[in-house]
């Protein structure tokens, strides 16, 4: 009994010895695993094309990716045609139809961006696309508006935006996305969208006024202009 009365002290202080008195360094590495930015993930950056960036998270790096640059003016955002908007319609899981690509193409004149493979001038980063997109950009003015390296890269940008931008405190361009489904048009809705995107620039209201004139569900129809810069558009 004497025995284990010194024996168990003596191990209990060698135990808790070895915690308290380790020396530095010892212990295993802790792997920290980046912020995911999958199309699936909870956590998606907060953007607000036009603006300044917000970092969802300090310990993300901002980083900019190998300088894209255009190869021709058919690359300028204001010379897309319809099939990059019938991409981005496909991307947000929305069907392509006459008043959606006219929604666009009203949008992308108002943009009236040289800004390559960007037409409604986002500013969402590559370094939050999808892994293995191949995809690079540079900056094209103050406003951080993006060059996209192709087609591709400025549809992938243009859809994710629509469809993940948090900056208004929800999920900002609903509003957009049930306008180019045909299932919903809230004027004041989409004019608060339409302001986070531009930061309540001039067009505003005359864009949003224009696809009310439009929208199908209004007892509207296009008119032989209408139709006119759909076909452009084609």
């Amino acid at each position: 009994m004497v025995r284990n009365r010194i024996i168990f002290p003596l191990v209990m202080v060698l135990l808790f010895g070895g915690i308290f008195f380790a020396k530095p360094g010892t212990a295993s590495a802790i792997a920290i695993n980046p912020i995911p930015l999958s199309p699936n993930s909870a956590i998606i950056p907060s953007i607000q094309p036009g603006g300044a960036q917000h970092n969802p998270n300090n310990s993300f790096p901002i980083v900019m990716s190998p300088l894209a640059q255009c190869t021709g003016t058919s690359d300028a955002g204001n010379a897309q045609d319809a099939s990059f908007f019938t991409d981005v319609l496909g991307q947000m899981g929305i069907s392509s139809s006459p008043f959606a690509i006219n929604a666009f193409a009203q949008w992308e004149g108002d943009e009236n961006t040289d800004a390559c493979s960007n037409p409604i001038a986002t500013t969402y980063q590559v370094a939050w696309f999808p892994s293995g997109t191949g995809c690079t950009e540079s900056i094209f003015n103050g406003a951080n508006v993006r060059n996209y390296s192709s087609k591709y890269c400025g549809e992938i940008a243009t859809s994710r935006t629509l469809l993940y931008t948090t900056a208004c405190g929800s999920d900002c361009y609903k509003p957009i996305r049930d306008m180019l489904s045909l299932s919903n048009f809230d004027y004041n809705a989409i004019l608060g969208a339409v302001s986070t995107w531009n930061g309540s620039g001039g067009y505003t209201s005359s864009l949003v006024t224009y696809w009310q004139s439009i929208w199908p569900a209004n007892g509207s129809s296009f008119t032989q202009t209408h139709h006119l810069k759909y076909m452009l558009m084609r």
